[in-house]
């Protein structure tokens, strides 16, 4: 059977993906189902480690998106998609740490080749290990790793900061509560020093997540920041970066997330907000945000503090759809857009929730635990996430 008449078999019929369909009324739309395939498992090979944190990209120059993880036996394992869901496991890279664990990982091309390199902070020491691809998948370890940051990193990003066409290294880190850059020299030469970048005066709130993009539509990479109290954005004219803008929540921002949101063009902010409810801002005149949607009665307080957002158009309509990881039980939402403004108090929503297994909570969600990207190579937005000593995934099943 094709995997379009699969689909529409699962969304019929299994309900515990969390499969709906509807006439999701908006401009022009018609009658939609959005859903999930099956979850698709690959383990990590070698002895069982577990996952920590994992990322996307092309690695091997396929057009599908592979996966990066960073285990928990301080090594770096490759899977390379195999277009339906699975995925091929290969070698395994040492991350140079000595204790801790990694907190996060990014993907993006250093070299100017096409081809993603990969960078693993290091919680426990303070450092970053860094890879360049081979332009096959095979990774080869920077010849200056482990390298020295000076804080403990809990957020990574790769972008031009500085308009030069070099990929840079964008960290958020506490001990101290800094914003650190790692100007890229171009090719493998490899990185200059760590610089600050400040975000903020006085006693500066603890960075949570970061992430970068052109928020503002001049060409130049944005930094947006997760504090403990509010979610901070330094806009870039294309020279210094402008004091930040700060929009108060009130409470710890759970999880970020980039893309456009209401089919403008435009990148938009979205956070996730006490484990209840999505906010979303967009860019205003002036260099400020206003707020353009808050989706609520998400999810339940009280389920702990490891949560996920991520955005995508899952049903392919010009405008992001949001995922949310929740832990206790262990569950997957999708909060679909249908091109709401303000207050959003019935939100529609369709949900998976791990099965728990014998002497395990269930899925292991956490900050930079899951990401949103085509996995299949169908053009549609696939859901991976880290699974104790597995990569699982669920396939996009939306259908028209």
């Amino acid at each position: 059977m094709s995997r379009r008449g699969r689909s529409l078999v699962w969304a019929l019929s299994l309900g515990a993906l969390g499969a709906l369909s509807g006439p999701f009324f908006g401009c022009g739309e018609s009658f939609r189902t959005v859903g999930f395939l099956d979850r698709r498992d690959t383990a990590l090979p070698g002895g069982n480690p577990t996952a920590q944190v994992l990322g996307l990209g092309d690695l091997d120059g396929d057009g599908k998106l592979d996966v990066a993880v960073a285990n928990s036996r301080n090594e770096v394992n490759v899977f390379i998609s195999k277009g339906d869901g699975f995925f091929a496991t290969g070698t395994v890279f040492p991350v140079e740490q000595l204790n801790g664990g990694s907190r996060s990982i990014a993907l993006g091309d250093f070299t100017g080749d096409g081809r993603p390199d990969v960078v693993v902070g290091n919680g426990g020491t303070r450092n970053l290990s860094i890879f360049f691809n081979g332009g096959d998948g095979r990774l080869a370890p920077y010849a200056s790793n482990p390298v020295d940051v000076g804080c403990t990193v809990v957020g990574v990003s790769i972008v031009d900061l500085d308009g030069d066409a070099q990929a840079d290294i964008v960290l958020g880190c506490t001990n101290q509560n800094e914003l650190r850059v790692l100007r890229n020299r171009g090719g493998t030469s490899g990185f200059d020093a760590s610089y600050v970048l400040p975000y903020g005066t006085g006693q500066v709130p603890t960075p949570r997540q970061i992430a970068t993009a052109d928020l503002d539509g001049n060409g130049q990479a944005d930094i947006v920041v997760g504090t403990d109290a509010d979610l901070r954005v330094l806009t870039n004219p294309g020279g210094a970066m402008t004091a930040a803008v700060s929009m108060p929540l009130n409470m710890r921002s759970g999880a970020i997330a980039i893309g456009d949101v209401n089919g403008n063009g435009l990148a938009d902010v979205s956070v996730l907000v006490g484990q209840q409810e999505v906010r979303v801002y967009e860019y205003a005149t002036g260099g400020t945000f206003s707020l353009l949607v808050d989706y609520l009665n998400i999810g339940q307080m009280g389920r702990n503090t490891n949560q996920g957002l991520g955005v995508g158009d899952f049903l392919k309509r010009g405008r992001g759809d949001f995922v949310v990881t929740l832990p206790n039980p262990s569950e997957v939402k999708l909060v679909v857009n249908r091109g709401e403004s303000n207050m959003v108090n019935q939100p529609t929503v369709t949900s998976y929730e791990f099965p728990m297994v014998t002497g395990t909570t269930g899925l292991t969600v956490s900050d930079n635990g899951f990401a949103v990207g085509d996995v299949t190579g169908d053009g549609l937005p696939d859901v991976v996430l880290r699974n104790g000593a597995q990569v699982s995934v669920l396939v996009n099943a939306a259908l028209q």
